[in-house]
């Protein structure tokens, strides 16, 4: 088993406190849903809202109306609004780069099947981009909340970026955590993955682990063996979870890695993807 620091078992419940949430929006039922989600988490969490829409369509004066009502309809009337001229996955991937932007929110059914098909759906083309953690929207949960946060955990002695920032999110929306790790099959040690020398303590360890992070929030750990996405995608139904949090690859063909994406696609309520190497260096664990 990995040897740890102290250090990576402080209480750091300071390690990501977002200051600017970006939702881009196609003004479709889907974008308008993430909207919401973004605009209750930047009051909850006490963060600054940013609207985006962005088309190649030349009536500005439309989509400015369409975007007032919505900020009205969400209670975010002091929403910074972008209405950018352009492709939709360039701009909003540029603002969310360049624009200090702590967090970018989606929907992930914006586009009919046959476009996306043709074209490539802005959430499928986004999932491709790192950067800042992207919260994908299929659907809002009851009251635009998430009070069952299931934290993927590939590793169950390390504290990553995404495994605090679930924790966070929790502590901040007073939600209960469920820490899902896959381990290999039965009687063996790898899947060609991940090595687990030790899975009969592998629970313990997860609830050291949750414990020193945050054991004020809620949580409960869940274990099963075998393929990491078939498993992941059980322990998601039978938690019936709002949100799904998990580190993303940052590789050169822009994959996001064979289980997140994977996971992506099954239509989870949502999903936060965080990049292994985040845009603010407060997320880094301690080594």
């Amino acid at each position: 088993m990995r040897e740890r620091s102290k250090e990576s078992l402080v209480h750091d419940r300071e390690s990501w406190s977002p200051r600017k949430i970006l939702a881009g929006t196609d003004l479709s039922a889907a974008g308008n849903a993430a909207v919401r989600v973004a605009a209750n988490l930047a009051r909850r969490l006490g963060a600054n809202l940013e609207l985006l829409h962005a088309s190649h369509a030349d009536d500005r004066s439309f989509g400015q109306q369409e975007m007032k009502k919505l900020a009205s309809r969400v209670d975010a009337e002091k929403a910074e609004i972008h209405l950018l001229r352009g492709d939709p996955v360039e701009e909003v991937n540029r603002v969310r780069q360049s624009g200090g932007v702590d967090l970018a929110v989606i929907g992930a059914k914006g586009l009919s099947s046959i476009r996306r098909f043709l074209l490539g759906s802005v959430s499928e083309q986004m999932l491709r981009r790192p950067g800042a953690p992207l919260l994908l929207i299929n659907h809002a949960p009851p009251g635009d909340e998430f009070k069952r946060i299931l934290i993927c955990v590939e590793d169950p002695d390390l504290p990553t970026p995404w495994l605090r920032i679930g924790f966070q999110l929790a502590n901040k929306l007073r939600s209960e955590v469920i820490l899902a790790h896959v381990l290999p099959y039965h009687r063996h040690v790898s899947d060609g993955r991940r090595v687990e020398m030790y899975p009969e303590t592998a629970g313990d360890r997860l609830k050291k682990l949750g414990a020193a992070i945050d054991p004020t929030v809620p949580q409960t750990v869940r274990m099963v063996h075998g393929d990491p996405v078939l498993g992941l995608k059980k322990l998601i139904r039978e938690e019936r979870a709002d949100l799904v949090v998990m580190g993303a690859e940052s590789n050169p063909n822009g994959d996001p890695g064979l289980v997140p994406d994977r996971i992506a696609h099954m239509g989870c309520p949502a999903i936060l993807l965080v990049w292994e190497s985040p845009r603010s260096t407060d997320l880094t664990p301690p080594l």
